[in-house]
């Protein structure tokens, strides 16, 4: 086999890539910018990869924060669902938890929505929004409370006392309950001012199955004494309630629409609020 000769193969290959470059300047342009744009669109998705991971590594729980910050009431289901996810369970509360009117066309759903650290409980009539409740699971989550324009503290890092202390020139709780059971306890206070309140209904309470370590504790022996006073009708003490309210740590806040409608009654007793809190717990 004969070898050709090097320069002369060189030389020709030359003017072949002159000859084409001459006969189609505008394509081999293009070919060169879209090469420069791939790789600028290339860096772009490193860089936002990059973020992406540093911020997985530094704040785990940004996602959930965000999600949190997009509750709130009247949201379309459809939007829910956008930030929270598909619910892990959907219960309809007139067979769950409520005497609802026979014929009910929307009966409240609730659409339960879990992570290891967090539990949302959504009721929605119909597509719209008409009560929340975030629960802490554990005590890596710690997302601010906020109602109207104030702000009540972190959940998990205050209590109750302590969240309304914001409000108190405006607002008190309207109406409390406490269940002391053997395998579970909860509490909840409701405020339900109507339009003072823009139509705004507060949920503070302790729920079952929520977060009861250190970071949320319950007064327990207080905690008997207010159930004793409810179970014979007699007003609670008020020393008691002060005590309890001062030394018990909500794990749940929430908020309802507090317009007449089947929520908003139902939510302004918070006797009624209690067997919302365990829908979907195993107690």
């Amino acid at each position: 086999m004969v070898e050709p000769d090097d320069e002369s193969a060189t030389d020709s290959s030359v003017r072949r890539m002159i000859d084409r470059v001459k006969a189609h300047p505008v394509v081999v342009l293009a070919v060169a910018v879209v090469g420069v744009g791939a790789f600028a669109i290339s860096v772009e998705n490193v860089v936002v990869w990059t973020q992406d991971r540093v911020q997985g590594i530094t704040n785990p729980y940004a996602a959930d924060y965000e999600a949190l910050e997009t509750l709130d009431l009247d949201t379309r289901l459809e939007f829910f669902e956008a930030n929270f996810g598909t619910a892990r369970s959907v219960y309809d509360l007139c067979d769950e938890a409520l005497e609802c009117p026979e014929g009910e066309q929307d009966p409240p759903l609730m659409y339960l929505h879990e992570t290891d650290d967090l539990a949302v409980r959504a009721v929605f009539e119909g597509e719209q929004l008409q009560m929340y409740a975030v629960t802490l699971s554990s005590d890596k989550l710690s997302p601010e409370m906020e109602w109207l324009d104030w702000g009540l503290g972190s959940l998990g890092d205050v209590t109750f006392a302590e969240a309304l202390e914001a409000i108190e020139t405006v607002a008190e709780p309207t109406d409390a309950e406490i269940f002391m059971g053997p395998q579970a306890v909860a509490y909840a206070e409701v405020v339900a001012a109507g339009a003072p309140a823009r139509y705004r209904g507060l949920l503070l309470a302790h729920a079952p199955g929520g977060y009861s370590g250190p970071g949320t504790s319950f007064d327990t022996d207080s905690g008997f004494l207010l159930a004793e006073s409810q179970g014979t009708e007699l007003p609670a003490n008020p020393a008691v309630a002060e005590r309890f309210r001062a030394a018990t740590t909500p794990n749940t806040f929430g908020e309802f629409r507090d317009d007449g409608g089947i929520i908003g009654d139902v939510m302004n007793e918070a006797q009624q609020v209690i067997p919302l809190l365990f829908v979907g717990t195993e107690f």
